[in-house]
């Protein structure tokens, strides 16, 4: 028989200037990671949140 590798997947690296700029596209939170959530969860997972987040209203 033959061995099958396993497919490795790479996550895209995203920089804060570039969580900025998709984040100002939103007006909040929930906005943003229903509209672009890769950059949503790289903001959260590096702690970004807080400085992606300053032009967003919260509800």
């Amino acid at each position: 028989m033959f061995k099958v590798k396993p497919i490795s997947f790479k996550r895209p690296v995203m920089s804060l200037p570039q969580c900025q700029a998709i984040a100002r596209k939103f007006a909040t939170k929930a906005e943003w990671q229903k509209g672009h959530f890769p950059t949503y969860t790289a903001a959260r997972r590096n702690g970004w949140l807080a400085i992606c987040t300053k032009h967003m209203r919260e509800n």
